[in-house]
């Protein structure tokens, strides 16, 4: 009912589902997607709106079948979808490289795939406001990452730290080691910090026990758990 609210308030013209993660399998566990929370968003927008997905996460990608337009825009990484992004290419801590659309060669200040995730759903909404492709990359390569959201910061001992702290999640972590994992050509010692972990889906205790096997697979260098339940993790 908040989002049906908060959707009939804002008068939507443009509506963005980007991904339907572990913080919201709780609630879906029983349900479809037609029947989640994102779904009353979806049913806001215009047949003259536009509805921009991720093709690559399958439940949101599934709400599309349910919006009143049929402007749908799609955004990942299948050349199925109207805006992609190819030749994805790390270089540690000077950022990423990638190309959208096989014709658009993008550098950013980011370390993670779902970095690049929000940057194609950010390239489909301005082009939809008919914003155009040299201002949109110009504008990605000035992007800085917020702090807690993968910002790195150089240490004085010449060590990168990357702070990944805003989202307690059992995603973020998976987020997480995939971006430490990018580093693993440009670095000597990857360690691997890890707080405690607030939305799962669940038992925690068992939900630790499961993530602990997922982190099990690893070479980091080192593991550092942090919390009530690390134990679990170990």
């Amino acid at each position: 009912e908040q989002m049906k609210r908060a959707a009939e308030m804002t008068l939507p013209g443009i509506g963005l589902i980007t991904n339907l993660g572990n913080a919201h399998l709780a609630y879906l566990k029983e349900n479809t997607p037609a029947e989640s929370k994102e779904s009353a968003f979806v049913r806001q927008i215009p047949a003259d709106g536009f509805l921009i997905v991720n093709q690559d996460d399958e439940m949101a990608a599934n709400l599309a079948k349910i919006s009143p337009t049929t402007n749908i825009v799609r955004y990942g990484l299948s050349r199925q979808a109207d805006f992609f992004a190819s030749q994805i290419r790390s270089h540690g801590a000077a950022g990423t490289t990638f190309r959208v659309n096989e014709t658009f060669d993008v550098k950013m200040q980011i370390n993670s795939i779902s970095d690049i995730y929000n940057a194609l759903a950010s390239i489909a909404i301005a082009r939809v406001l008919d914003v155009d492709f040299e201002v949109i990359i110009e504008r990605l390569g000035r992007f800085e990452l917020p702090e807690g959201r993968g910002k790195i910061y150089h240490l004085s001992n010449e060590a990168l730290l990357i702070d990944d702290l805003y989202d307690q999640s059992v995603d973020s972590v998976r987020k997480a080691v995939q971006t430490l994992l990018g580093f693993r050509k440009t670095s000597k010692n990857l360690t691997l910090v890890l707080g405690d972990v607030h939305r799962f889906e669940g038992d925690k205790k068992e939900a630790m026990r499961s993530l602990g096997h997922y982190l099990s697979v690893f070479q980091f260098d080192r593991f550092v758990f942090i919390g009530p339940h690390s134990e679990e993790l170990a």
